[in-house]
């Protein structure tokens, strides 16, 4: 008789199914935690291969030799710094082909979860690459950083000027 009376009791109907909804309230809020750091390590990775694809590429010279791995993982690590993202490897591949450089640079790692590990999630692995490109036609760069100087770089009338594959940088204080 009591137990009749208890189901068809709609007084305080909420509480019981807040405690069950509790659980998978929590899950998702676990996992939109891990899930933030997760995509925050991987924007940062993504930020330092970027970062070493464009340096490696500008350094490269009009051949290609030897394995750039070990120069992207320093350049990498140079790069990335977060202690809470463990970096499995990081790895470049370049090839040469007709006056031009390509560069391709890759990183895997992974993040250990906090809260998903509780549901059976320990990690959560983070795959990023970029590639950069470098052309070389023989012509160099102007590049005039000395804010002391009075026209590093200076043009008069209706100049123009073709930088190929080249930009041209003037932090003097001539105007």
């Amino acid at each position: 008789m009591s137990a009749l009376r208890f189901l068809s009791d709609r007084r305080g109907g909420v509480a019981p199914l807040l405690a069950l909804a509790a659980i998978p309230i929590m899950g998702a809020v676990g996992a939109a935690v891990d899930y933030s750091r997760a995509n925050s390590a991987r924007s940062a990775m993504q930020a330092a291969v970027d970062a070493t694809a464009l340096m490696m590429a500008r350094a490269m010279t009009d051949s290609v030799g030897g394995d750039p791995s070990e120069l992207a993982r320093s350049q990498f690590s140079a790069n990335f710094s977060r202690p809470d993202v463990q970096i499995g490897q990081v790895t470049a591949t370049a090839a040469s082909a007709a006056g031009k450089n390509t560069l391709a640079v890759t990183a895997a790692g992974s993040i250990n979860t906090i809260v998903l590990r509780a549901l059976g999630i320990a990690t959560i692995n983070l795959n990023v690459a970029s590639a950069a490109a470098s052309t070389f036609d023989g012509f160099g760069c102007v590049l005039a950083l000395d804010k002391a100087a009075s026209g590093a770089v200076t043009g008069q009338g209706s100049t123009t000027v073709a930088l190929k594959g080249c930009s041209l940088y003037d932090n003097s204080a001539h105007k």
